[in-house]
């Protein structure tokens, strides 16, 4: 599951509307809907935030988009991509 899903996940389980998750984090709800849609990075500052705010943890949110991130690096280092 992507992270964008995975947001939208654990704020459904939390029973939290976007503007009440927005106000946690003191974005705009825009801001958290574009992030759900896929629309807008979610850079690290922003996604710590968000995973405080629902009560989880950053690999519980964001693991496998950061361990592709390292893959991808990796790879690109070992002139594989």
């Amino acid at each position: 599951m992507a992270y964008p899903n995975r947001i939208r996940f654990f704020r459904y389980q939390r029973g939290y509307s976007q503007v009440h998750l927005a106000s946690l984090v003191r974005v705009s709800p825009s801001l958290i809907s574009a992030v759900e849609r896929g629309e807008r990075p979610c850079y690290p500052k922003l996604s710590r935030m968000i995973c405080e705010a629902l009560g989880a943890t950053v690999e519980e949110v964001f693991g496998e988009e950061i361990e592709g991130k390292k893959q991808s690096t990796a790879s690109r280092l070992a002139g594989k991509g």
